[in-house]
């Protein structure tokens, strides 16, 4: 009767928007209506291909959201765009196990397997081998559960692969005989793919012998990509030689790899203050930009709390979920592979009219979903998102960008911002402090000018006891050095403007009371007003700037010079934001998200009246 009853429910719910996992299991872990849900030992039943496109995304991070007692399963159904490795990763490190059911027939043996005790798998046995793996590295192993298996050496012919597992004070051994050998290139590469996913999960830890395996393997993944090239003879030309990996390869095996590296740093994965610390050494590597971590801003972190450093994602507080408060045309337009992107802009314009911001919002996430990867798309949404005033949601989305291009200095302005309007102070500064000390591109012309007044308002806000810190004698010191390198205290009227595709030429004009126009060939004006350096090749920032302002109505606006055709299926857009009585008690912050056509001369922003 309940089954039914559920089943009929669900049939009224339209599914929409992005998959938020760590939230997910969060809930699922921590239900409201389940008492002393943390001493409560719970299955939960992930349905769900893994891919987590909403929300926190690393995996160690997601897991730390699931109680020590409860159990993850999920289920492999062989779809394409399965993120196997995050769903064994959940499932390995909660003790619970990933199921193969890619037909019907295996439903009912993957739907009771659970109700089994499990056996931990103690050791794998094979003649002629060595560094043999287990694809998902489970630690514990179900009936029904599939395993794929692989290692190094030559097995011959009627060998036998044994299996020692536990269970309390148990002994299993379990045997698989194999009648023929088959001499094939695809067992090294299913070894290699095995060994180099494994390896990668350890991010920074692992992360030159990552790339050793994937390079000597060709195998493409989160440390490096590869093009199918014609020859060995291309993949030369490219400087991509096996060889000078091979020793790597044949002097580290995976297995004693994991081992040292679990013993090393195992009680820091999940950890965020470790995961942000090895992110920033990670920085100076990087190409696109000159950025090396200050000697005062390594010894402020190390000084900080870990909760400074964690940032839970927020639900969405939806008021629209079933079918019946959804159009047709809408639905329609869920069952399509690719979304229409100026369709579900105006709808989420409508949904934001008649059920609010998160609404909206849940929509949008719905491009995402069908773009995963998509870094224009996920700046698009994420500065919606801000427009929305749902900070923590565009906190994720940022990251997310930053983690795809981390040489775009507006990315850690946003996440900057974002932060503060969360309260987690102490992390806006130190993507603050990265946004204004590293060495950008020329092409984002002021942005350290644009950046450092945002940050020095922080400070001043800090000082004044708006906000709190965790130090606050780098607040003063900071305070003091940037005060005298920005020589801007208060202005009346302040405005910045970012867009969201490169190679883009936009213009902010600002026409004053008076008439007079401050734009790119006329950046100052009688009353004051001055304008930054123009972008001419995408993202921005400008930055119109009023100390004393004229009593009447100021005219804001953008105009689209020059663009890129080739971009994302995306419109470009203009992200302004506007501060009247910047640095003063009575400031106000509008954010405002235009959307820009080709054919149109001048785009209105606002019309901002001063008394």
């Amino acid at each position: 009767e309940n089954v039914n009853k559920f089943l009929n429910y669900m049939q009224e719910i339209s599914l929409q928007g992005a998959s938020d996992i760590a939230l997910a299991v969060s809930q699922a872990s921590n239900p409201d209506w389940l008492t002393n849900s943390k001493n409560t030992s719970k299955n939960i039943f992930l349905l769900s291909d893994g891919s987590s496109t909403w929300g926190e995304f690393d995996n160690y991070a997601i897991s730390q959201n699931i109680n020590e007692n409860d159990k993850v399963f999920a289920f492999n159904i062989g779809m394409s765009g399965m993120d196997i490795t995050a769903l064994e990763h959940l499932t390995r490190t909660s003790g619970g196990a990933l199921f193969a059911v890619t037909g019907e027939d295996q439903v009912g043996e993957a739907s009771t397997a659970f109700r089994y005790k499990p056996w931990k798998v103690e050791d794998i046995t094979i003649k002629n081998t060595s560094d043999i793996l287990i694809s998902g590295r489970p630690e514990y192993i179900y009936p029904n559960q599939q395993l794929i298996i692989a290692g190094r050496g030559n097995v011959p012919k009627n060998s036998t692969l044994s299996i020692n597992l536990k269970q309390g004070t148990k002994n299993k051994k379990l045997s698989v005989s194999f009648n023929k050998a088959v001499d094939s290139e695809l067992a090294k590469r299913v070894y290699g793919q095995i060994a180099t996913t494994q390896l990668e999960e350890f991010d920074y830890a692992t992360e030159k012998y990552s790339i050793a395996y994937a390079s000597y393997f060709r195998v493409p993944g989160k440390t490096c990509s590869f093009l199918m090239l014609e020859s060995e003879a291309d993949y030369a030309q490219f400087g991509i030689q096996p060889e000078e990996t091979k020793f790597v390869v044949s002097s580290t095996p995976v297995n004693s790899i994991i081992d040292k590296t679990l013993k090393e740093i195992g009680e820091f994965l999940g950890n965020a203050k470790s995961a942000f610390k090895n992110w920033l050494k990670k920085l100076p590597k990087l190409d696109g930009f000159t950025f090396e971590v200050p000697t005062a801003l390594e010894m402020l972190i190390e000084t900080c709390p870990e909760n400074s450093f964690i940032v839970k994602g927020k639900g969405l507080k939806c008021k629209a979920r079933k079918k019946a408060n959804t159009s047709t045309e809408f639905l329609k337009e869920l069952y399509k592979s690719k979304l229409d992107y100026d369709f579900i802009y105006k709808e989420a314009n409508s949904r934001k009219q008649s059920y609010g911001q998160s609404d909206a919002l849940l929509l949008l996430s719905s491009l995402i979903e069908k773009n995963p990867g998509n870094s224009v798309m996920t700046r698009d949404v994420a500065f919606s998102a801000l427009e929305y005033n749902l900070p923590e949601q565009a906190y994720f989305l940022f990251r997310r960008v930053l983690d795809a291009r981390p040489h775009e200095p507006q990315t850690y302005h946003a996440i900057a911002q974002a932060l503060t309007e969360i309260g987690k102070i102490d992390l806006a500064i130190f993507y603050y402090e990265v946004a204004i000390t590293a060495t950008w591109d020329a092409r984002f012309g002021e942005f350290r000018l644009i950046a450092g007044l945002d940050y020095l308002k922080l400070l001043r806000e800090i000082k004044k006891g708006k906000y709190k810190v965790s130090f606050t004698d780098y607040v003063d010191s900071r305070l003091t050095t940037l005060t005298s390198q920005f020589a801007e205290q208060t202005a009346d009227l302040m405005i910045t403007i970012s867009w969201n595709t490169d190679n883009t030429d936009i213009d902010l004009h600002v026409i004053e009371p008076t008439g007079e126009e401050c734009f790119y060939s006329h950046p100052k004006t009688r009353i004051g007003g001055r304008l930054t350096m123009d972008v001419t090749q995408g993202y921005g920032p400008e930055m119109y700037l009023l100390n004393k302002a004229k009593k009447g109505k100021y005219k804001i606006k953008a105009k689209y010079f020059s663009s890129d055709r080739n971009r994302a299926s995306t419109r470009t857009k203009v992200y302004a934001t506007i501060y009247q009585n910047w640095g003063k008690e009575n400031e106000k912050i509008t954010r405002k998200v235009v959307t820009l056509e080709d054919n149109k001369d001048m785009h209105k922003i606002m019309v901002l009246e001063i008394q």
